[in-house]
């Protein structure tokens, strides 16, 4: 099986090569591939390939769920397991039952219309957003290959809008009512979370031996994907690496906690395998996050505390920024990405901020 390969640009090359049609005849086909010659020639000795061993899709046939589906299987080695689950969860559930028989190049920006038009009622905006963000990724890759020759989701107008929710201050003096809600690990393991503003998979995937003499280290996180448990030896980015300084009363809690841990592996004797877990079940497994979430959910119900474990992490940064810690400070503590993020989502809460910008430019000008 021959093919041809020209250059079409300084980064593009188009590939040519015959397939069998009705009849018997043969018939050109064609793709360009944008990087270097290295790349073209790879993609040709691929789709040689698939015509040799009969898993060959012709380009102007090939369907949008075969696409996407496939698109997505590439991308699992590069994708973190919470990602790839949420991607394959709202490609099979949404987007294949959508798009999923029509031919991908004939995919257009007036379908995906009608689309976020039809669900914007019975799904938030910030959903379609992510189903948006989705196919316009996944679309992306196919332009590169030269699949399609544009992405049609930048053609949208009715992108739909996220309505980010206002963070609102948690006032440090209900600190403890909350927390004496529960009892045994999980009365810890909520002090933890409004204490330090850890996120969830890092509680349930802290291990002791990054508990120190008054500072936990976060280098591990916990996952919970349709395939099961998955513990990251890495955190998500470089900041959520991070060391947090611990409360005098947190530390004294943790080692009873400790102590307590140590009795119950006694008891439990061989059956308990240890692998150093902080928060382990009777067995010495990690309490999966869902858990964590659900045993908050079920003591908060019905209180003045209309809170999800999540909303700990903002009651924590929000009491920071009442106490006036640097804003820079409470980023690295909490482990956002960039001070943006913290900015974008507790800048409301600054206090008295626009008033000192007042005072700075007070008396510079004499009218």
């Amino acid at each position: 099986m021959n093919g041809n390969i020209r250059k079409r640009g300084e980064k593009s090359w188009q590939l040519t090569w015959d397939v069998k049609v009705l009849g018997g005849k043969r018939k050109q086909r064609y793709l360009t591939v944008r990087g270097n010659k290295k790349d073209a020639q790879k993609k040709l000795r691929e789709v040689l390939g698939s015509l040799d061993s009969g898993t060959y899709v012709d380009p102007s046939k090939r369907k949008t769920g075969e696409y996407l589906k496939s698109w997505l299987a590439n991308r699992k080695h590069k994708l973190s397991p919470t990602t790839y689950d949420s991607y394959r969860a709202n490609i099979e559930a949404h987007l294949v039952p959508a798009f999923g028989e029509i031919r991908l190049q004939q995919l257009s920006w007036e379908t995906i219309e009608q689309y976020v038009e039809e669900r914007s009622d019975r799904l938030s905006g910030q959903t379609l957003s992510h189903h948006m963000r989705l196919l316009s990724r996944a679309l992306k890759d196919a332009v590169k290959k030269g699949y399609v020759t544009r992405n049609v989701v930048e053609l949208v107008d009715n992108t739909p809008k996220i309505k980010r929710k206002r963070i609102e201050a948690f006032d440090a003096n209900n600190n403890q009512r909350l927390v004496d809600l529960f009892d045994g690990v999980m009365k810890t393991i909520v002090a933890l979370a409004l204490t330090t503003g850890m996120r969830r998979g890092e509680i349930t995937g802290l291990k002791w031996d990054a508990v120190g003499d008054g500072v936990l280290e976060i280098k591990r996180a916990l996952t919970q994907t349709r395939e099961g448990l998955i513990l990251r030896d890495e955190p998500k980015t470089d900041e959520s690496f991070r060391k947090i300084t611990l409360t005098k009363v947190m530390m004294k809690a943790l080692l009873r906690h400790r102590a307590s841990q140590a009795q119950e592996k006694l008891v439990a004797g061989n059956s308990y395998r240890d692998e150093g877990y902080v928060f382990a079940s009777y067995d010495g497994q990690p309490i999966k996050p869902a858990q964590v979430t659900h045993m908050f959910s079920e003591k908060v119900k019905g209180t003045e505390f209309h809170l999800t474990f999540h909303g700990l992490r903002h009651c924590h940064v929000s009491q920071l920024i009442a106490a006036n810690v640097n804003i820079k400070t409470i980023q690295k503590r909490v482990g956002h990405s960039n001070i943006k993020t913290t900015l974008d989502t507790y800048g409301h809460l600054l206090p008295g901020m626009d008033e000192a910008a007042a005072e700075a430019i007070e008396g510079t000008i004499s009218l």
